[in-house]
Parts: structure tokens; sequence; C-alpha cells
């Protein structure tokens, strides 16, 4: 498993804000669709940087979206570290 150096503060900040389980929904959800999501993601850029520390982290999470096999992956780490 590929894992990101995000992915831990990702699932930590999904936790406190009680968001893991729309995060599991939504990411089951969209399965190959999920490219489109990240399309739409870079399409809006320039909002949703703002939510974001820094640009690599934002690259990462689109990498993430891109890649159904990183996304597929994510979601298995989620649902371990919601356990």
């Amino acid at each position: 498993m590929r894992k990101s150096l995000y992915w831990s503060s990702w699932v930590e900040y999904l936790n406190r804000r009680g968001l893991n389980e729309v995060a599991k929904i939504t990411l089951e959800a969209l399965g190959p669709l999920s490219f489109l999501l990240a399309q739409a993601a870079c399409f809006a850029q320039p909002f949703l940087r703002g939510f974001f520390p820094g640009d690599r982290e934002y690259d990462s999470l689109l990498n993430l979206l891109e890649d159904p096999q990183q996304c597929s992956e994510f979601l298995t780490f989620l649902e371990e570290r919601d356990n």
C-alpha cells in the first residue's frame, strides 16, 4: 500500500469533524467517477487551495482522486484507522 505523507493528517481532520463516514461513503459511491471530482477540484483550485496549508497537500489530494487504485488504498487506510 502506498501511503501518502498527508493521509494521517487527513484522517485526523475527518475524525475531528465527524466526517470520516461521509468521506468513506463518498469515496465508495464515486468509484470510477472520482476522476471527474479531481477535474472539478482542479477547476475550482483558486477557491479550494485556501483550505489546505500547502500546495503539495492539495496536489496530493488531486493525485489521490485521479488514481482509482490510490483512492481505494486511502479508503482502506481510512477504514483501518477508524477501527
